[in-house]
């Protein structure tokens, strides 16, 4: 009998297993679909095979942690949830999506809830939960029997995916070398990993301090006025939506007047995350070296320059700095108490108020700002810009953008980078009237791109590997006032050079004029005086 009823409860985890896998991983069946279907079918049910099985083997391995009734509730809960998104807007949770998940504000996260998450859940765990609640106790079982069921189930798991492995071993390892896409999709196994994986980074005790820089000196001799620097770090611009780089709609009618402009053609983001491009960006390691986990902990292009004597400031309009600022000055401008342009939030022109008292308090010495925009950070483009903005007509009004057509979903982020422009326009025009005090310089980088629907694909945030261009291709844009070092012309021959977030930090020193040993070396974005 004990073995019946074991058999009995082996049957209804296999099942339960089963149904997880088969109701939530729509997108997951589909690519393997369309990757082996119609090139080779006998391979498509081989893949499938291991994707269920190596789930199986997951699943038995935190039965062995985590009792099989509240393990069941929590897989079928979350896995609806991560329904919602792959299928809504292709998301991928990896490591750096869960660091973002982890980084989000009240604001950024109410964004994303809709009435269409709230049905995922109703549909695909709701009825589950009601038949494990219902049926408690052909779950409750012993650890040891749990033990023994569980290692039986992994042990005739592995060796099956070890045989198919061995009899298809040139499809297999097409399959795991080549279409890694695919597993990035395996839901809730793979999300979950990665929780897990994130969750014991975060736990990692915490590393000291390290300085690079052994000395930061600013160069006197060749200074004729004090610098100012701007920096603008842009949100989810896409460089292929900005009219100046040849797109046909009028989104950034100002820039395309400015003077004095350089607009680099082909520069490529660290990260298609914020969390990582944004750290990444301001680095003194290389982009290839460069290690989220170290970057909190390191010197960074702001900390030199305030060794250098440079006094920097971070203004935020977005979620916070990454810890890029976590040694310099900060202040946030996402409340009324700080910014004095809100009204559905507040907007990212009420920074640029604070130069003035910056400059009153910083007259005698050189001066780096960062602006940290919100810009056109998704997938509530409506939100990120004042109604006076939206030219482009309909636009999306709701964060669930399965609610709306492609157009309306481009005209709300192109209305966007419409607002973006506005902002920058405000900023140079207000950068003007320091030429007579100092070198003024403007610089704009977008911290990644963002899709748009393009292959059914919303958002970004998606692995570098497999990330659309659109993700990755961001604008670039130095202003060079009249009193700056920059040689405008001698520059503009330069514009359409391969670039990446790597050559930040460079630019910034360069700039500043300052002299330290933590230049890296790579070819320059700009001639100086």
């Amino acid at each position: 009998m004990k073995f019946l009823s074991l058999s009995k409860e082996l049957k209804y985890f296999i099942a339960l297993t089963s149904a997880l896998f088969l109701i939530n991983n729509i997108t997951l069946l589909n690519l393997v679909h369309d990757t082996y279907w119609f090139v080779n079918k006998p391979f498509f049910f081989i893949a499938i095979a291991i994707l269920f099985l190596t789930q199986l083997i997951f699943i038995a391995g935190l039965n062995l942690l985590i009792p099989t009734f509240w393990l069941f509730i929590f897989l079928f809960f979350s896995a609806s949830v991560f329904s919602f998104f792959n299928q809504s807007y292709m998301t991928v949770f990896d490591t750096v999506m869960w660091q973002n998940v982890f980084e989000t504000n009240v604001g950024e996260a109410t964004d994303l809830l809709s009435p269409k998450l709230l049905m995922y859940i109703l549909v695909l765990a709701l009825p589950f939960i009601y038949f494990l609640i219902s049926n408690k106790a052909i779950f409750e079982k012993s650890f040891k029997d749990r033990l023994k069921s569980r290692l039986f189930i992994i042990s005739v798991s592995i060796i099956l995916v070890l045989v198919g492995g061995l009899i298809f071993s040139k499809d297999t390892y097409s399959f795991i070398r080549e279409h890694k896409i695919i597993r990035y999709y395996q839901n809730p196994s793979y999300p979950l990993f990665n929780l897990f994986k994130q969750g014991f980074m975060s736990l990692a005790p915490k590393k000291a301090y390290k300085e690079k820089a052994k000395y930061a000196n600013i160069n006197l001799e060749n200074e004729h006025k004090k610098e100012l620097i701007v920096f603008v770090v842009g949100e989810t611009a896409r460089y292929d939506h900005f009219t100046i780089n040849g797109y046909e709609r009028l989104t950034t009618p100002h820039l395309l007047n400015t003077a004095r402009l350089l607009n680099f053609s082909n520069v490529t983001s660290c990260s298609t995350s914020t969390a990582i491009s944004v750290p990444c960006m301001f680095s003194l390691a290389d982009s290839s070296k460069f290690k989220k986990g170290n970057a909190p902990y390191e010197q960074n292009v702001l900390d030199v320059a305030a060794k250098a004597g440079v006094d920097v400031y971070w203004l935020d309009n977005n979620s916070d700095s990454k810890h890029v600022a976590d040694r310099i000055f900060y202040k946030s401008y996402k409340s009324k108490q700080t910014n004095t342009v809100c009204d559905i939030e507040c907007r990212d022109v009420g920074m640029i108020p604070e130069l003035e008292t910056i400059l009153n308090q910083s007259h005698k010495k050189d001066v780096l700002v960062v602006m940290h925009q919100m810009g056109s950070h998704g997938p509530a483009y409506f939100k990120r810009y004042p109604k006076e903005f939206e030219h482009f007509k309909p636009a999306c009004q709701s964060e669930e953008l399965a609610k709306c057509s492609d157009e309306e979903i481009i005209n709300a982020y192109d209305n966007s980078i419409l607002y973006t422009d506005f902002f920058l326009k405000s900023l140079i025009e207000k950068l003007k009237t320091y030429q007579s005090n100092y070198e003024v310089t403007m610089i704009y980088i977008s911290d990644h791109g963002e899709s748009l629907g393009e292959g059914n694909v919303y958002l970004h945030g998606l692995p570098m590997a497999i990330a659309p261009e659109s993700q990755k291709h961001v604008p670039m844009i130095i202003w060079a006032s009249e009193s700056s070092d920059i040689l405008y012309e001698p520059s503009k021959k330069l514009v359409d050079r391969e670039y990446t977030h790597n050559n930040v930090s460079n630019l910034i020193m360069r700039i500043l004029e300052i002299e330290s040993d933590v230049y890296k070396e790579i070819q320059p974005l700009v001639v100086l005086e």
